[in-house]
Parts: C-alpha cells; structure tokens; sequence
C-alpha cells in the first residue's frame, strides 16, 4: 500500500509533468513543505567547495578527470553558468564532491552531489521533497526473473536521469559552485536536469553480444554503491559472490577478527544465509563459552 507522501508525489507529478519543445520531459520538484524554511547554504557550499579543490590541487590526476566530467556537463547543457543568482528568495546550494570507481569498464569518477547538506536552519535540500513509490519489484524478485529465460541482456542507458529536465522555477535548488582553475573566479551554476545515471554498456550470457568483460557487477539499483555485491559470470551464467578476508594469515585470532570476517561478506537478499550463519553460530559459541 501507497503512503500518503507517496500518493501526493504520484499526483503532482501527473498534474505538473510537461514536455519541451524538443520532446524533454520536464519536471518539478516534489516539495512537501514550503522552500523558505530553508535556511542559508552557500558558505557550507563554498567551504566545501575550497577544500575539495585543494585535495584536487594534491592530486593532477584527479583533478584533469573532475574538470572533465564538470566541462562535459556544462557542455551538454545539463548545468549552465546562473548569471544572476536570485538570492533574495528561496535557493538552495548543492555541495559536491568526487567518487572513485577504479574498476570501472567505464566512468572512473563520478561527481556527487550532496543535496542532504543542512543549512543553517537544520533544514537540507533532501528534508524538504517528497519521497515517490517503489514501481519495481523486490530485488530478489527481478534477480529470479532474469533466471527465467535462456539468454540475458544487461544494460544501463547513457546519462538517463540527465535526459530530464527541471523546470525553470525550481533551479535556484539546485546552485553548485565551480571553477575548473584556481586562477578563475568562483561561479554559480545550476543544474538543468534531474541527476542521475551515467554508465551504458551492454553485457549477456550470449557471446554474439557480450562486451570484453565476462564478469560484470549485477547491479539493480540506482544508487552510486551497489547494494546487491554481486557479480555476473556470462561465460557460465552463474551469479558469484566475492569475498577477501580482512584477516592477515599468521595473526591471532580473536572474536573481533571473527565478526570482522563474517561482516565482509554483505549479503542483503539472505542468499548466503546458509554460510553466513556458520560464523554468526561460532560468535554465539564463543560467547557461551567466555572465551
């Protein structure tokens, strides 16, 4: 059943939804209490903003792939230069800061933006909107229909959430502040568009088209870290599980070491609960026993 949040968001956006001229959907921001109760954000924003670009300045590297990825989101339109911010109403600032994804086939930063950042009311971006219905099913649902068929397609579509826009009233919520040198001034832009989404690449259990990697991350939520820890072989179409124990070999072993080893391996479905329980009955022993 809906929550009554979940009704109202339901209908605001049936009622608001729109199309632009060049067929973009465009859409306003689910706000469940009124804007004004939030308070200043900008010199959150901003302090954030200088210690991240000094953590770049340490690294070159990392600084070249974070001024790409902003430069190409400002290059596809999805964030443009806010030439005069309207600070006298309602806004809000959005901190952001970068995540590594080393192993990545693709992406291997992604900036994030931090919309949970309280202002100085106590009050953050996040606080203020409505939170939408579940329309997908249970993951280990989905997880058992992909088993239903003899092949499978995986695939995440390019920039998806980008591809929608926000309408024009609500994009003084979503200020950042950027510069990509140290030597320009520091400006405010806004995001044009809902975020987020950012990887495509086609993976299957058929070899006609699979991509140069036979192992993939199974993935089913949106979310910058996966929840689900599980990997796709699609040369033998089995589901893995990886592990690597935190427990140096010739070192003592301790209930500590123990409920350490046992944590490593996350598993949210409860699909390993049969070995996973093993360790957990050793710690229940240990502690009868007061070793």
């Amino acid at each position: 059943m809906w929550t009554r949040e979940q009704h109202s968001c339901e209908k605001l956006y049936n009622d608001t939804v729109t199309r632009s001229p060049n067929g973009r959907i465009v859409v306003k921001l689910p706000f469940k209490d009124d804007p004004a109760c939030l308070g200043e954000s900008y010199t959150t924003a901003l302090r954030r903003f200088s210690a991240q670009e000094r953590r770049l300045q340490r690294s070159p590297n990392l600084r070249t792939q974070y001024v790409e990825f902003m430069d190409e989101y400002e290059r596809l339109g999805h964030m443009q230069v806010a030439l005069s911010p309207n600070l006298n109403q309602p806004h809000y600032y959005i901190p952001h800061h970068c995540v590594l994804k080393p192993g990545s086939t693709t992406t291997k930063l992604r900036v994030v933006f931090d919309a949970f950042c309280q202002t100085t009311t106590q009050t953050s971006f996040n606080d203020i909107q409505m939170v939408g219905p579940i329309i997908q099913s249970e993951l280990v649902v989905l997880l058992l229909q992909f088993r239903l068929h003899r092949f499978a397609l995986t695939a995440e579509i390019v920039k998806m959430y980008r591809q929608v826009l926000v309408s024009e009233e609500h994009r003084m919520f979503q200020y950042i502040l950027w510069r990509s040198s140290p030597n320009q001034e520091i400006q405010t832009f806004q995001l044009n568009t809902v975020t987020y989404g950012m990887e495509a690449k086609w993976h299957s259990n058929h070899k006609r088209f699979r991509g140069e990697h036979s192992v993939k991350d199974f993935n089913l939520d949106t979310s910058i870290t996966s929840t689900l820890v599980l990997t796709w072989d699609q040369t033998h179409d089995n589901f893995l599980f990886s592990f690597q124990s935190r427990q140096p070999t010739n070192s003592r072993v301790t209930k500590r070491t123990i409920l350490s080893t046992a944590s490593s391996l996350f598993d949210p479905l409860g699909l390993l609960a049969p070995v996973i329980v093993t360790a957990k009955i050793l710690l229940q022993e240990m502690w009868l026993l007061k070793l």
